[in-house]
């Protein structure tokens, strides 16, 4: 069953550089990595430098603020995480490393998504059909402004929060143990 390893966060504070710098978490060779990546404002491109440069672009959502995901499979040797984005703003970040991934089932490789936008200070997830039992579920919320965003029901467990100088990060996680249907959990921003 896939767990939680390790995980890092880095945000920075000036305006005048595209990008962030992520150490690398505790990690063992296969484990799923995920980079999450929030910008303040803008439409950035995002990239890696260094080696290796192969993640993938899970999703990418722009509205007030950009959260920008990222995943690979890690190898036996892994460096800090530099990403680089096309828009110079400030940015907050976090990796998580995920063990016991089984990397055969195709339906979990590239990892399922789903995305909404809210406006408002309670938000509700969406909710994603997982094809496997006992899914290891992540929630990211991004936030422009420097909100205290927090997962407001039980199932959620709060995983890491970063709340930059001008834009928020929170990720969450859960299990699902039968295949199916997720609950719609619900969050909330609140202004700090």
């Amino acid at each position: 069953m896939p767990a939680i390893r390790d995980k890092t966060f880095a945000y920075e504070a000036v305006t005048t550089d595209g990008g962030l710098t992520i150490p690398m978490c505790g990690y063992e060779a296969g484990d799923l990595l995920l980079v999450f990546l929030v910008g303040d404002t803008g439409t950035p491109t995002v990239g890696v430098t260094g080696s290796p440069a192969t993640w993938n672009q899970l999703f990418q959502r722009i509205n007030t603020c950009s959260l920008t995901v990222l995943w690979r499979y890690a190898t036996a040797s892994e460096p800090d995480v530099v990403l680089t984005a096309s828009a110079v703003e400030t940015y907050s970040g976090c990796m998580v490393a995920v063990r016991d991934v089984y990397q055969g089932y195709t339906a979990g490789s590239p990892p399922v998504f789903s995305q909404t936008t809210s406006t408002g200070t309670k938000i509700a997830l969406p909710t994603i059909t997982t094809s496997a039992p006992d899914s290891l579920v992540l929630a990211a919320i991004s936030s422009s402004g420097t909100s205290s965003i927090s997962f407001v029901e039980a199932a959620l467990q709060d995983l890491v929060k970063v709340d930059g100088t001008a834009e928020g990060l929170a990720l969450g996680w859960f299990f699902k143990q039968a295949a199916g249907l997720t609950t719609a959990y619900n969050a909330a921003a609140m202004a700090s």
